[in-house]
């Protein structure tokens, strides 16, 4: 998902077989043994409409990166932020209820995803450059959900903002798949979170040099 250097790019392509091969092995068990869990339940319905093994094994792979990396991302981020502006910590405690608009503005704030790229199917116009069919386009999601046409001070962090349309899940058809999860687990990690531990503090933390990624390498709270 990142421009990695060539050596970088080598070094996934094992990891990738060896995550597609353990997901094959799954399929192929499950399918065998039939257990009736969640995951055997969803199997069948799959195969009930026709899903191939490739289709399913693409499937549990997209939503393992989608589904795991960003709500990670979000989570530490959320976290950092939160302690990065105590007031809005505070107010979160007064208002639990907030949560749910909290997320949404740390979706906005730090967007895990931060760019993604598209070819276009026919000339078309972004304002007033005029972009040629065939032209790889690469949207900047980051900078979309600063932009301060849309947002009032777009560089304030504010759990209240409403309303809030950032972009950090996409539009549209190619909408994120997992959006309603992330938001699920987000609101219980913060809600889990501040429920055991009210007030924290940022004792380091750092950035992973990545583009397309918006994530931390490291975070270490302090706790009082």
């Amino acid at each position: 998902m990142d421009s990695g250097a060539p050596d970088e790019m080598r070094a996934a392509v094992p990891a990738s077989i060896q995550v597609r091969d353990y997901f094959a092995d799954l399929l192929r068990s499950r399918l065998a043994n039939g257990q009736d869990d969640l995951l055997g339940q969803i199997i069948a319905a799959g195969k009930a409409r026709g899903l191939t093994d490739d289709e399913f094994i693409y499937g549990i792979g997209f939503l393992l990166l989608a589904g795991h990396e960003t709500t990670k991302n979000l989570i530490a981020s959320g976290v950092l932020t939160l302690a990065q502006h105590p007031d809005q910590a505070d107010e979160l405690l007064r208002q639990p209820l907030l949560i749910a608009t909290a997320v949404e503005e740390m979706l906005r704030f730090q967007s895990p995803f931060q760019k993604f790229s598209r070819w276009t199917a026919a000339p078309v116009s972004f304002g007033e450059y005029g972009v040629d069919e065939g032209t790889l386009v690469t949207v900047l999601i980051g900078a979309a959900n600063r932009d301060p046409a849309v947002f009032a001070e777009p560089d304030r962090f504010d759990i209240r903002r409403a309303p809030n349309r950032h972009l950090a899940f996409g539009k549209g058809v190619h909408v994120c798949l997992g959006s309603a999860l992330a938001r699920t687990e987000s609101r219980c990690a913060f809600e889990g979170l501040l429920g055991q531990f009210p007030r924290f503090r940022v004792f380091d933390h750092c950035w992973r040099p990545k583009s397309a990624f918006r994530a931390l390498g490291a975070l270490t709270l302090a706790f009082d």
